[in-house]
């Protein structure tokens, strides 16, 4: 009798034990749940009110006039779908996404063949640059540019230098950083190593003759591009 009152008791005790260890893996489940959906609603609270604080996005009518040189949408001008028209000279017009929205076309006053005046619906998001040689003059124009995305070009280190013929590193010669270069005297040819990262081949000359421009904008310079000049003399100018 006594044996069975002891296998009895031992059952009970081996029943208690694993209804505590199931009781205890519910609650551990439960906190589980609990802080899961607690993460949850702390991060859609961060999100709501991030995007509470995020200025809304305001767009506009804009048009303006551009000349030889490099410009940057967000920068120079707002981002945007833009119409182009060519003003007066000619040149090429490219952007940097011509293969994705862009453009790449020489352009002048007269559509004849070769060149065309007009194109439509160039698409410029923010970050793209615009390309513009020659004694191109374009305008372009939308009616949603995104004025609110606008920012200003950070370029502290550029310092004005002029130059005359030679070859010239930057970083040594001169300060990296985005310049205006502009024709001071003679006439010649003004090309750097990056021409196809932000520089450029021209020629360039104090006199209109239809062939050389006075002045390039923002002309981009990193550290060891080397700008080769011939026959001119130039100013470095820092962007603005």
């Amino acid at each position: 009798m006594k044996k069975k009152v002891i296998i009895g008791f031992c059952v009970l005790v081996v029943i208690i034990a694993i209804a505590s260890q199931g009781g205890t893996d519910d609650e551990k489940s439960n906190d589980n749940q609990i802080s899961t959906t607690e993460n949850v609603v702390d991060n859609t609270s961060k999100e709501s009110a991030s995007k509470a604080t995020e200025e809304p996005k305001k767009e506009e009518k804009y048009s303006t006039s551009l000349t030889a040189g490099q410009y940057v949408s967000g920068i120079d001008f707002p981002a945007g779908t833009y119409n182009i028209k060519a003003k007066s000279g000619n040149g090429n017009v490219s952007s940097s996404n011509m293969y994705s929205g862009g453009l790449n076309e020489i352009m002048s006053l007269e559509d004849d063949g070769i060149s065309i005046k007009d194109f439509s619906n160039a698409k410029f998001p923010e970050g793209v640059v615009l390309s513009i040689s020659s004694d191109l003059k374009i305008e372009i124009s939308t009616d949603a540019a995104d004025v609110s995305g606008m920012k200003k070009r950070e370029n502290k280190n550029a310092k004005e230098v002029t130059l005359k013929s030679g070859n010239y590193v930057a970083g040594k010669d001169f300060n990296v950083g985005t310049y205006d270069i502009v024709a001071v005297k003679g006439s010649g040819n003004v090309s750097s190593s990056n021409l196809f990262d932000g520089g450029l081949n021209e020629i360039m000359g104090v006199k209109k003759d239809g062939f050389s421009i006075k002045k390039y904008k923002n002309a981009i310079f990193d550290e060891d591009v080397e700008l080769s000049i011939s026959g001119v003399q130039v100013k470095l100018v820092p962007s603005n």
